[in-house]
């Protein structure tokens, strides 16, 4: 974080100081703030003696140098978008049907091919037409169930310790669970007007 002064007001009639107006940046993100000083604890430097060193002291021991850093290092969220309401429906709704639709990954898929048109066509003399040259053509690739758990070992800080063995659900499994609540909550929410479009 890069703090920087960026004035100070004071008394004229003593130079006292009495607030601080300060910027912390980081990266394009940057805080404006003022921070208001006490009275001094001790014998009062001249104002004409005050340096950037001492006033960025009396600056740091007063703000929560931590927080603000947390502050500009969390994404801030758009206050402003743009785009069409009904489009932005429409393609989240498509998304999530789409990721129904894929296999379910504790199941697995199994292959399925049907015949299709090549584009050619032969001459089939028993008919006196032109017939369509078919083929078989793979329309679900087979996809290999995953196993329902797996073992995670463990390791304790005492390399003379055992280690520990521990059954877990795929977490394979888990993130397509929760990839597909997800979607359905997307199709859920969708109005019916937007489904039939």
């Amino acid at each position: 974080m890069n703090l920087s002064i960026r004035h100070i007001e004071h008394t004229t009639d003593d130079g006292c100081l009495l607030t601080i107006h300060w910027k912390a940046e980081e990266g394009s993100e940057s805080i404006l703030g003022s921070t208001h000083l006490g009275a001094p604890s001790g014998t009062m430097i001249p104002y004409a003696e005050v340096t950037e060193a001492m006033a960025m002291g009396w600056l740091t021991a007063s703000l929560d140098v931590a927080g603000i850093t947390a502050k500009l290092q969390t994404p801030k969220a758009p206050k402003q978008g743009s785009g069409l309401p009904w489009v932005v429906t429409a393609n989240a709704y498509a998304a999530a049907v789409a990721r129904l639709a894929k296999c379910l990954v504790s199941e697995g898929q199994a292959e399925l091919t049907e015949m299709q048109a090549t584009g050619e066509q032969t001459f089939n003399e028993e008919t006196m037409e032109m017939d369509d040259v078919l083929e078989s053509v793979v329309t679900k690739q087979f996809i290999e169930a995953v196993e329902p758990t797996v073992e995670v070992t463990t390791y304790g800080d005492d390399l003379e310790s055992e280690p520990t063995v521990t059954t877990i659900t795929n977490p394979l499994i888990t993130t397509d669970v929760a990839e597909r609540e997800t979607a359905q909550a997307v199709v859920d929410a969708t109005p019916q007007a937007v489904k039939d479009a």
